[in-house]
């Protein structure tokens, strides 16, 4: 039997990693710009330790449909109340295990988020006035440090790392991209179609997957109206167009950043691909390492280099941070 897992006490997370804990997760999700809502289903890969009754999960502002374990339906969960004076905290998830009390099993949460921006405290939403182009919204998530919870159920504390899979739908003008590795040269597979959220054009759905086994806070996505161009092999800046020249012309050289971090670690990028999404003026942060994906501000488009340094410390939490990542916060 698997003995319970020993972790330092975090403040922060209302979840039992000492007793179960995430492997992997697929994520299937729509994104919902009308109603400001991600409609999802988490498939989660759990491992059971010795002595474990239930399974505790992070939540904030998560409105369940339904649970399954191994595929059946599961009626003994419940909801906490928040904790007074803690509601950045938002609610634990526990799900009662029955006989289950060792082993990996398949849990299954079928949910969409809040649209109170209050509680969905991951999710940005901008209409078209706060992008560059003016003319889509456009959706970011920032889950560090605690935000992922109000994304989906989840142990929203560092010291549990899982890989994840992704299927993200979007409406038929936006482009979705994830803090993983696209599964197609543009990342965009349409295998489904049909009205969308707002009920003027198909969806498409673009698949990512990520291999290395990382923190939620380090979960993310963004869709909006996006263009991308290679800057090296392992390499590629991702915006709204009309911003996509500029941008590949300021971040040249992160290429040899990679190259330089390698030299300085003896030890290879790990993530296959460091690919940058600069975001609308309204992102509110200089950068932020997603792995696979750094999330920049355009304020850094300078347009003499002289701003790119901050690439270069996004790049090394590809290795102090993303790799050898902090027990609790």
């Amino acid at each position: 039997m698997v003995k319970p897992q020993e972790h330092e006490e975090d403040k922060s997370t209302l979840s039992n990693p000492r007793y179960t804990r995430a492997k992997h997760v697929d994520w299937i999700a729509k994104v919902d710009f009308s109603n400001h809502v991600i409609a999802a289903t988490a498939k989660y890969s759990i491992e059971i330790m010795e002595d474990a009754s239930c399974i505790e999960l992070d939540t904030r502002g998560i409105d369940i449909k339904y649970i399954q374990i191994d595929g059946e339906a599961v009626d003994d969960w419940k909801l906490d109340a928040e904790i007074k004076g803690k509601a950045h905290l938002g609610q634990r998830l526990s799900i009662k295990l029955g006989s289950r009390t060792s082993g990996e099993l398949k849990l299954t949460i079928n949910y969409s988020t809040s649209p109170d921006p209050e509680k969905c405290s991951a999710a940005q939403w901008l209409t078209p006035s706060q992008t560059s182009g003016k003319k889509h919204p456009y959706l970011f998530t920032q889950c560090q440090a605690i935000h992922a919870r109000s994304i989906l159920p989840c142990y929203d504390c560092p010291a549990v790392k899982m890989t994840y899979s992704a299927k993200i739908s979007v409406p038929k003008w936006a482009t979705a991209v994830m803090s993983a590795l696209n599964d197609s040269d543009t990342g965009a597979i349409s295998i489904d179609s049909g009205d969308n959220a707002d009920n003027t054009h198909t969806n498409h759905t673009f698949s990512f997957h990520q291999p290395v086994p990382i923190p939620s806070y380090l979960l993310a996505l963004a869709a909006g109206d996006l263009a991308f161009k290679d800057i090296s092999s392992r390499c590629r800046v991702w915006c709204e167009p009309c911003m996509l020249n500029a941008a590949a012309d300021e971040f040249h050289q992160t290429e040899l950043f990679l190259k330089t971090a390698e030299e300085i670690t003896s030890v290879p990028y790990a993530w296959q691909r460091y690919d940058l999404l600069v975001l609308p003026g309204s992102f509110p942060y200089g950068g932020m390492e997603n792995p696979c994906l750094t999330f920049v501000t355009p304020t850094l488009l300078a347009g003499d280099g002289s701003l790119v340094c901050v690439v270069a410390h996004e790049i090394a939490h590809s290795w102090t941070g993303n790799l050898v990542t902090n027990k609790t916060w």
